[in-house]
């Protein structure tokens, strides 16, 4: 399984705007009845969980059965500003910036934890390190929750991503730059600069050697090679019509597809890696 954070949406009555989406997605071996590519399987499967900023309600849409559904309701003083899944340990985390914690329930709503971590200084982002552990952008740091000895510095970090599921390292845009950073568990701790002239980005993605960002100064979905061994490439994958605004990137890295949303109109979109094969596969009224 796979587990990633879009950079993020958050549904304003009808408006979808970059905070927070977490994509599911099945083994490659699960069955594909549809021909579409996607498992079919949607328990733990084929799923992506988004935010809404008016009733703070994290909300499932299901991708083979094009339905959507809420998942958990917390209290509307708090603001939501990153999730990220656990499907093997079926968890469901949330940054909530506006009390400095984050949050954990069970992937179908229950069991909420509300003191699972407290006392951060305004986090924004969250990425799934492993069982347990997660990333989190905060103020000018990238951190890891619970506790540990690990806090790289960066100006602005705004989203993370980790790279893979064996490696506890991962991705941050900060101001201008894509980072690639490790904690030390599997790799010497080191943050190396992969990109730069970026915009402050609404998303982040990786999957199988290539970053994947919505350039807010751009308006463009853009696309890094950043594998070992690879020239750093930076391609435009995708510009929206003037009057839209993307607003979040995640990547299934069982078939490298990539799915990303526009706000007006409000739309999640499914491309392949290669930039070929744009389906809208959900559209908000």
């Amino acid at each position: 399984m796979c587990n990633r954070t879009i950079g993020a949406w958050r549904l304003e009555g009808a408006i979808l705007t970059a905070i927070a989406i977490a994509l599911l997605a099945a083994p490659a071996s699960a069955q594909d009845c549809d021909g579409n590519g996607l498992p079919d399987q949607v328990d733990k499967d084929g799923a992506i969980y988004f935010t809404s900023i008016n009733t703070s309600t994290v909300y499932r849409f299901d991708i083979a059965l094009g339905i959507t559904f809420p998942v958990i309701d917390i209290a509307n003083d708090k603001f939501i500003s990153g999730i990220d899944v656990d499907p093997d340990e079926d968890k469901l985390y949330m940054a909530i910036e506006s009390e400095g914690a984050i949050y954990r329930c069970n992937l179908d709503g229950t069991g909420l934890e509300t003191d699972w971590q407290t006392g951060i200084n305004e986090p924004n982002d969250i990425a799934l390190r492993k069982p347990g552990s997660v990333f989190a952008t905060r103020q000018n740091t990238v951190t890891i929750f619970p506790p540990d000895f690990f806090n790289v510095a960066l100006s602005f970090p705004y989203t993370v991503d980790r790279i893979d599921e064996d490696s506890a390292v991962a991705f941050a845009i900060g101001s201008g730059t894509i980072l690639r950073i490790s904690d030390g568990e599997t790799e010497p701790v080191v943050t190396q600069t992969l990109v730069t002239g970026v915009s402050l980005a609404s998303g982040l993605a990786y999957t199988n050697g290539q970053v994947f960002w919505a350039d807010t100064g751009s308006g463009l979905l853009m696309r890094a090679d950043v594998g070992a061994g690879q020239d750093i490439n930076v391609t435009p994958m995708f510009a929206p019509p003037p009057s839209s605004e993307l607003v979040g990137v995640a990547a299934n890295r069982d078939n490298n597809r990539i799915f990303f949303g526009t706000q007006d109109p409000d739309i999640l979109y499914r491309i392949e890696a290669d930039a070929t094969g744009l389906v809208p596969i959900l559209t908000l009224p």
